[in-house]
């Protein structure tokens, strides 16, 4: 009412510019939350970005003709450093925070495994961040494999969603091969828990019941189906299997140490009482040395 008072007064290419923002700012914010409705993907806070951008921008045009007195302007201005100052002492912490530990990953992977080894990284899209740092020797795969790691490609998640067969048996031959041939396997990330007597089961073709196109639903089951291998594997000597704790800085305590936990089982059997280092990514200090988990002769999980 106020924008609408002050307008009357304005010259007409003035009013035209009002108009031009409130119709902007109103279907824009509509078209946005229609298409996130619409596309049932789970959001994340970032993905406002473009909205809060494009009501900026137009909240500026439509409080103009409120700020033309001199008291006004200086009471903006008030408001603003007030809000900033406010503000201050709890986003200067976060400044502070690492927002991935993927850099430090990468380099140490790139300095233990050789051209033989294989790198598994998990989740998916960790693989996007350890694409950009890694430069190392020994292949590396995410779980599911994706063919480009550059950027998020749903369209190859869809694909293996409609086809969800194949990436088990991807996975699992690329770490038989690995290991037959004296290699080592290093597991970037974590693996689901396993409850007691679960016995994993491999998702159905996409859009299945229960599942629908959920990329996470698929995710958890292919990650679930690391210990799903009976079958005896033939290794001559000794191999290892090292585990790094990767991710983000969500779900960590500020100024917590590096941890150490149970590592999943993925090339070595449940009975080994070994275990991987851990590292919180909001620890900002190198990783400590991951201690090595051994693969008993013979045995897959």
């Amino acid at each position: 009412m106020a924008v609408a008072q002050a307008s009357r007064a304005a010259p007409e290419w003035e009013r035209q510019n009002l108009l031009y923002a409130a119709i902007t700012l109103a279907g824009g914010a509509l078209a946005f939350l229609a298409f996130v409705v619409w596309s049932r993907l789970p959001t994340q806070p970032w993905y406002y970005l473009p909205l809060i951008a494009l009501g900026s921008v137009s909240l500026d045009v439509l409080v103009g003709p409120l700020l033309r007195r001199p008291g006004a302007r200086l009471a903006s201005c008030a408001i603003i450093l007030l809000v900033t100052v406010l503000h201050l002492p709890a986003a200067a912490p976060q400044l502070r925070v690492r927002q991935t530990n993927l850099d430090l990953v990468a380099a140490d992977v790139g300095k233990n495994a050789g051209p033989g080894d294989l790198v598994i990284v998990t989740h998916w899209f960790f693989g996007i961040t350890f694409h950009r740092y890694y430069s190392g020797h020994a292949p590396w795969m995410t779980i599911p494999p994706l063919e480009d790691t550059r950027i998020h490609r749903y369209d190859l998640l869809k694909r293996l969603m409609e086809h969800p067969e194949a990436v088990h048996s991807r996975v699992l031959e690329a770490i038989s091969r690995t290991l037959m041939a004296g290699g080592r396997v290093f597991l970037v990330g974590g693996l689901p828990a396993l409850s007691k007597g679960e016995t994993p089961v491999p998702p159905p073709p996409a859009p299945a019941a229960g599942f629908g196109w959920d990329v996470h639903a698929y995710t958890d089951r292919w990650e679930r189906l690391r210990c799903h291998r009976q079958d005896p594997l033939s290794i001559t000597r000794k191999r290892r299997s090292t585990n790094y704790a990767a991710g983000n800085s969500r779900g960590c305590h500020s100024g917590s140490r590096a941890t150490r936990r149970r590592a999943p089982c993925l090339a070595a059997t449940p009975s080994s009482s070994s275990r991987a280092c851990s590292f919180c990514p909001r620890a900002c200090m190198p990783p400590a040395a991951p201690t090595v988990r051994r693969a008993q002769p013979g045995t897959w999980p």
